[in-house]
Formats: C-alpha cells, sequence, structure tokens
C-alpha cells in the first residue's frame, strides 16, 4: 500500500509543481513529506490570501488562455480526425 501511495504522492507533487511553472502564480505548493510542512501550509495559506487581490486579472487571463489553447487543440483534432476517416 505504501508504495502505491507514494506513486500517487508524487504524481500529484508534480502535478501542483507543473501548475506552479506554468501559472507563475496563485499555486502554492506545500510538500507533505518535508518536516515543517504545518508552518509552511500556514504561511502559504496567508500569502495566498494576501496576495489574491493583485493575482487575480493576471490569473484569469492565464486561464482564458488555456481554455483557449484547449479548444483550439480539440478542434484540430476534430479536423484531423474529419480528414483521417475521409481517407479511409
Amino acid at each position: 500500500m505504501s508504495g502505491s501511495f507514494s506513486r500517487c504522492a508524487l504524481y500529484y507533487r508534480d502535478k501542483f509543481l507543473g501548475l506552479e511553472a506554468l501559472f507563475g502564480m496563485g499555486v502554492f505548493p506545500v510538500d507533505l513529506a518535508a518536516r515543517e510542512w504545518t508552518a509552511t501550509l500556514l504561511r502559504q495559506a496567508e500569502t495566498a490570501w494576501e496576495v489574491a487581490p493583485s493575482i487575480r486579472k493576471p490569473l484569469m487571463k492565464t486561464v482564458d488562455r488555456q481554455i483557449e489553447l484547449g479548444r483550439n487543440a480539440y478542434a484540430h483534432l476534430g479536423r484531423l480526425m474529419k480528414d483521417r476517416s475521409g481517407r479511409n
């Protein structure tokens, strides 16, 4: 069980670190394996609360851009599939 939990924990750690890299702000990961994770959690929560008003608009622009990219990717995939089915 612990091996499975470790893989899962690593997956989510990497996922949130990826979100932090993607957005550049507004994601405040806490490593629960770290000795002082509770203090880090409190600091990160306080930081998130303090910076929320100043990062709201830039984050929303980034979210809108991600939505647009996702829609474009699915539209492109749809065209590829249509083209492929037309060839068969």
